[in-house]
């Protein structure tokens, strides 16, 4: 078997319609493929119970794709029914986080925070984002506003 790429990251959130301004936002996602909307009869029932491995009684009630440029995409999922647990963070087992390479690191952090993000630094180092400042490559873990870790990478070339 060959893998030629990671086709997509998928996300459970809590509102679709959040999560999707907020990729608007901070990234220029735009939405590829509108999948389930709430206003249709969701997932449910055994055979999706399998199929996504959810327990008895859940239900998949919107998903959408939304691409951030180039071959990056990102699912959005929601889910009722299921109790929920809080979002993996950096410590945690298992996958924690995906990264995104950006142009410019000083401009993803304010897109990040214009779309109500936060980012895992120091007051310094934010007031610096802010005031233009800041270094615009390396990397930084930032968060969703749900709780769930984006990675900024930017390297210069050599």
């Amino acid at each position: 078997m060959k893998i030629r790429t990671i086709d997509h990251v998928a996300l459970t959130v809590p509102d679709l319609d959040q999560a999707s301004a907020f990729f608007a936002r901070a990234f220029a996602g735009q939405v590829v493929c509108k999948g389930l909307t709430r206003s249709q009869e969701p997932l449910t029932g055994a055979v999706h119970e399998q199929r996504f491995g959810m327990p008895a009684g859940g239900r998949v009630t919107a998903r959408r794709v939304m691409n951030l440029g180039g071959r990056v995409n990102v699912e959005l999922f929601c889910y009722d029914g299921v109790k929920h647990r809080s979002s993996a963070h950096t410590y945690d087992y298992g996958l924690q986080h995906f990264a995104v390479y950006v142009d410019n690191l000083q401009q993803a952090a304010l897109d990040i925070l214009a779309a109500g993000g936060r980012l895992y630094e120091s007051a310094a180092y934010i007031e610096a984002v802010r005031n233009g400042t800041s270094p615009t490559q390396g990397w930084l873990y930032t968060e969703t506003p749900w709780g769930s870790v984006i990675e900024l990478v930017t390297f210069q070339e050599a």
